[in-house]
């Protein structure tokens, strides 16, 4: 019993460059290359924060090993349980200035699946055994590995947990399953953009700097109405990149490993932006600082002076 991650599937590719001059041919800059280092990201980076702290996690998504060999290569060197059929991964590369540790240029190669991998899905979701899962965790960046038509093919657990770029995330929800849960983890942009939410009983909104947010839906008069605030833990910022996997796969750890209630929900989120900040705090795509000894430790030990909503 355990977490399962579904979603779309990325490589962070950086390409640390030494900057020496602005071309003389056109207004750019000109570096000599003097590594490159590569990153899960996307829902691969959700999981591998889960790696850090528990063997009992597994990857759902496409990737082809022979057209995606270095993802394939970080998955098996972190020791993830996957599922995957034929796909692509959608790459970012990252051209890093050595000198400065600036981010001076990315270039995303995109890749969003079709209906025709429709089926495909229908063959993968029959690879994995959904009942044995405690928390679904849907890691949606609109790649089209998790979509309207595939929630045919999944089932609720007793945790279920949204991280969708869309504005109606309502609509990846699998069908109700009595005496479960559901959460919509989103930032304050995809809040402002939602068109609907119904189906989810609390929206975790991350708001940056100032921490995180939670709001309860009430199905009787269909209202969202903030239960409290958990502020964030103040550090010097240096790269944002995966921050909110980061926020993801904390909160889904912890409802795991402690059960859900309100109270824990909060205590979740206050390890989650303990998490992220550290994350921010360093170059690249990096994951959580604490082991599970050490969280545990932390979660007897909160004290959250939350901001309480009347």
């Amino acid at each position: 019993m355990g977490i399962l991650v579904i979603g779309d599937l990325m490589l962070d590719i950086y390409e640390h460059v030494d900057i020496t001059r602005v071309s003389p041919e056109a207004p750019c800059l000109v570096g000599l290359k003097e590594k490159t280092t590569y990153n899960l990201g996307g829902a691969a980076n959700v999981a591998n924060n889960l790696q850090q702290l528990t063997n009992d996690c597994e990857l759902v998504g496409f990737c082809d090993p022979l057209r995606n060999d270095i993802f394939t290569t970080e998955i098996q060197t972190i020791g993830l349980k996957h599922k995957f059929l034929a796909g692509e991964v959608s790459t970012k590369i990252r051209f890093i200035d050595t000198k400065s540790k600036s981010q001076v240029f990315r270039h995303d190669i995109e890749t969003v699946l079709d209906n025709s991998y429709e089926g495909d899905f229908f063959e993968l979701a029959k690879l994995f055994d959904q009942n044995s899962y405690d928390v679904l965790l849907l890691v949606d960046y609109k790649k089209g590995m998790v979509r309207k038509n595939n929630t045919k093919f999944m089932k609720r657990s007793g945790i279920n947990i949204v991280s969708s770029k869309r504005t109606d995330p309502s609509s990846i929800l699998p069908p109700k399953k009595s005496g479960s849960v559901s959460l919509l983890i989103l930032n304050q942009l995809e809040f402002a953009q939602l068109k609907e939410y119904d189906g989810f009983d609390y929206i975790v909104r991350t708001e940056g700097s100032k921490g995180i947010t939670v709001l309860k839906h009430d199905d009787l008069d269909l209202t969202l109405s903030g239960i409290y605030h958990v502020p964030a833990h103040e550090v010097k910022v240096f790269d944002v990149t995966g921050a909110g996997d980061t926020v993801v796969a904390m909160i889904a750890y912890c409802l795991n490993r402690y059960g859900f209630s309100e109270e824990n929900l909060k205590n979740a989120c206050y390890i989650a932006n303990l998490e992220a900040s550290f994350v921010v705090s360093q170059h690249g795509t990096a994951t959580i600082e604490h082991t599970e000894k050490e969280i545990d430790w932390i979660w007897s030990n909160i004290q959250v002076q939350d901001q309480v909503y009347n």
